[in-house]
């Protein structure tokens, strides 16, 4: 049952919500997922793609270069190959990286770049 507020009453009615049928449309949603400060742990990788499997737009942290993964982990943020690489472990269709350290500052282009290459290549490492 739903209450049904109206200008005709002050005390609304209730219906049932099938009775409603013919009044709506029922169309798939869109899910959108948010990580930023943690850790990329095995369990911490595991739980997040987990919660965002199947996002239609993943907004990801990617504080830290690829190369500066021993920084990432002491500072507890994602770098840029693993925001790429858990955004396609979970199977997202876009993945937006943010929250980049200021270190890089005027090298978004290239972060940008590291999260994309990670996303789109399993094995970026394979080639030469």
């Amino acid at each position: 049952m739903i209450r049904i507020d109206g200008a005709a009453t002050s005390e609304g009615r209730l219906e049932r919500l099938s009775s409603l049928r013919d009044l709506l449309t029922v169309t798939a949603g869109q899910k959108i997922a948010f990580v930023t400060d943690v850790t990329d742990t095995p369990a911490n990788r595991a739980a997040i793609v987990a919660l965002v499997q199947n996002a239609d737009i993943l907004f990801i942290e990617a504080a830290f270069a690829g190369a500066d993964a021993a920084l990432a982990r002491d500072r507890a943020h994602l770098t840029t190959t693993a925001a790429g690489e858990i955004a396609r472990e979970a199977n997202v269709r876009r993945v937006e990286p943010f929250h980049f350290s200021p270190r890089y500052a005027g090298e978004q282009e290239r972060m940008l770049a590291e999260v994309m290459t990670a996303f789109r290549d399993p094995t970026p490492d394979a080639k030469t």
